[in-house]
């Protein structure tokens, strides 16, 4: 990146500060004043030493330091919760001149790494190479394009680290002006394939170059020459009128699966870039049509992911079709800087239903964490609860509060709607096996989760069955430094020994919905669940599935046989005692699952019919236009939303 332009700040005193131009970020006790430009680093920094950058190195300088003052320097590798390194894994280069040495990184970000300033010169966040080489990066995929369409042209299309600069640096060798760009989770040394259709009322699949795809690498220089897609467009097929009206639609891929899909906005006259990076990168969707308004929209959120609970996938579904999530730190920001925005938050839990089965310290908390929702969402413009339980349990007090408030009901990801499920046994089979899948964390929730019932029941009906069939009950879900605790609550439940528990770890989307194409039956026992995720993907996926009275998802599917005349969606509700002192809900349970295993080829055509009725109603339709429209968004039939994953812990 540059090092020509040095930027100047001038800190009023205490405080913590990120330059919004850089992602460079200062913590100090009093007034500062810090100049700062990047720097090359291959002009710095021997690569041979067994660490490599994950981020920008600055050139900094603090002028009358006269105490402890922090730097924060933005990486690019793509942490959470499972993937964040050791911190003896991770440094910051500190140069001097011709000396090099390696700080210790006081904190760890999902954006940034923290480290204590020292007189010298530069300063850069660096990875061990061998664990920076298997971790993904987050990247940005950006276009660019001349600013008039001629009867010939090319679009550029680089993969480049998510870093603020790199765009502008970019644009000043390219020439063109880049269009907005998307975010994508990258790996080193990966092969990517770009895919473009020209959209202008008839699709149209346009070349590119190179057809064999590109390498990622990390893109912190500027004097590195960084290689390009070439899409070649041939704007003579099109009538004059149609050239006006070009799309295009992209698809970046790897071996595997598409990285990322967008369609970039027309070019415009640009204003000056104001990037921010990670969890509270502004993102913004303009709508297709030739009088669409442009909105912005911040997303402030812990995590995107849908390998780890249906709280974090909702997110993620709700970022694709334009959201603000996020608690306390989506209305401070609003306060603070943005005090004309419209603040719209989501409610996922409920507190007092689901933390007396946790412990006793969870359940005497319940009217803490129940104020300090209300006192979040109380001062919203909009709240969206997903499923009707959650909207039932805020609408008076939001009601009383003047606040508008809707249901925000999950699309299906299209992993589990188009996954293949047959049931595929031959008639004359003997001693068949029965696979039972089960989706959440076990320690610590077993009571919520009713991983306790799960088991129980399924002991109880293999019990019953008398060995007609080899029974397997997998758990998807566990951490493993749960995994010694969790085995040991399932097995106390598995008294029989007739049925040996598999615990699998944190899963993505396509692991579970493999598990699911491979099970025979999906277990929701929760006692409490505030909408149920897991539940929706095995009914969208067309498996068998038994779902807890007590959850949103139960509630919609009750709600949706009524509307749609379908008395046999209700088959998959299990009525539940909710008496935890005895054995009846686990008797309950396990005749339901005796009755789903004995007759396992009807289950799965009723399953599958249940599947195709379910999706074609579109059910999901009318909120998301409601959240769209609260969004400012007035037509948003061309924004699909993505979900999927394991469901929610609900366990903070």
């Amino acid at each position: 990146m540059t090092g020509d332009t040095e930027w100047s700040l001038r800190l009023p005193g205490e405080g913590k500060y990120l330059c919004r131009r850089t992602d460079l970020g200062v913590v100090t006790p009093y007034p500062l004043h810090v100049t700062y430009r990047s720097a090359n680093w291959s002009d710095n920094f021997k690569q041979d030493q067994g660490w490599i950058p994950v981020g920008p190195l600055f050139s900094i300088q603090c002028e009358d330091v006269e105490g402890p003052v922090d730097i924060l320097l933005p990486h690019v590798l793509c942490l959470n919760q499972d993937t964040v390194p050791n911190p003896d894994a991770l440094g910051i280069v500190h140069v001097t001149g011709e000396t090099e040495e390696l700080l210790t990184v006081s904190e760890i970000s999902p954006t940034h790494l923290t480290t204590r300033f020292r007189k010298g010169s530069k300063f850069g966040p660096v990875v061990r190479t061998v664990l920076g080489m298997s971790l993904r990066r987050n990247g940005l995929c950006v276009v660019f394009a001349p600013a008039n369409f001629t009867s010939v042209f090319q679009l550029h299309v680089y993969i480049i680290s998510n870093v603020v600069l790199m765009v502008e640096t970019l644009e000043g060798k390219v020439g063109y002006s880049s269009w907005d760009p998307e975010q994508c989770v990258l790996k080193l040394g990966e092969e990517y394939q770009l895919e473009v259709t020209a959209k202008n009322g008839a699709d149209v699949d346009v070349q590119t170059r190179p057809e064999e795809g590109l390498e990622f690498d990390d893109t912190f220089d500027t004097g590195q020459y960084y290689k390009k897609f070439r899409v070649e467009v041939d704007a003579r097929k099109y009538r004059r009128a149609q050239r006006s009206r070009l799309r295009f639609d992209l698809h970046l891929k790897n071996a595997d699966q598409t990285v990322c899909r967008f369609i970039p906005t027309k070019v415009r006259k640009r204003a000056p870039r104001d990037f921010q990076r990670g969890v509270g990168l502004p993102v913004t969707i303009e709508t297709l049509g030739t009088t669409a308004a442009k909105r912005s929209v911040l997303l402030v959120s812990t995590e995107y992911g849908t390998s780890k609970g249906g709280i974090s996938t909702i997110n993620r579904q709700v970022a694709r079709k334009l959201s603000i999530a996020g608690a306390k730190t989506a209305r401070n920001i609003r306060e603070e800087r943005f005090p004309h925005a419209k603040l719209a938050m989501f409610g996922h839990v409920a507190p007092e239903e689901t933390e007396h089965y946790k412990s006793d310290e969870k359940a005497l908390g319940v009217g803490r964490k129940e104020a300090s929702i209300q006192d979040d969402i109380g001062k919203a413009d909009v709240v969206f609860s997903v499923g009707p339980r959650i909207y039932r349990h805020y609408d008076r007090f939001l009601r009383q509060r003047g606040v508008d408030h809707y249901i925000f009901l999950p699309e299906p990801s299209k992993i589990f709607s188009e996954a293949s499920v047959i049931f595929g046994e031959s008639e004359d089979v003997k001693k068949a096996e029965r696979v039972v899948l089960s989706i959440g964390r076990v320690r610590n929730v077993e009571m919520l989760k009713g991983h306790d019932l799960a088991a129980g029941s399924i002991d109880k009906a293999a019990q019953r069955l008398d060995n007609q069939y080899t029974l397997r009950l997998r758990v998807r879900g566990i951490d493993k430094n749960d995994f010694t605790d969790s085995k040991r609550i399932l097995e106390e439940k598995l008294r029989s020994g007739r049925v040996k528990a598999s615990l699998l770890p944190y899963g993505t989307q396509e692991e579970i919905r493999r598990d699911m194409e491979a099970c025979h039956l999906v277990l929701m026992p929760s006692r409490a669940e505030p909408f149920g995720l897991v539940g929706l993907e095995a009914i969208a996926a067309g498996v068998p599935v038994l779902i807890s009275e007590h959850s949103g998802l139960a509630e919609l599917i009750e709600e949706l046989s009524d509307r749609l005349g379908q008395p046999t969606f209700r088959h998959c509700i299990v009525k539940m005692k909710g008496d935890t002192a005895t054995d009846a809900d686990v008797e309950k349970w396990a005749e339901r699952i005796e009755d789903v295993l004995k007759n396992a080829r009807s289950e799965f055509a009723e399953a599958l019919a249940f599947r195709e009725k379910l999706l074609a109603s579109k059910y999901w339709e009318e909120s998301h236009q409601k959240f769209l429209q609260a969004c400012g968004i007035t037509d948003g039939g061309s924004a699909q939303a993505e979900g999927g994953g394991a469901e929610a812990d609900d366990s903070d």
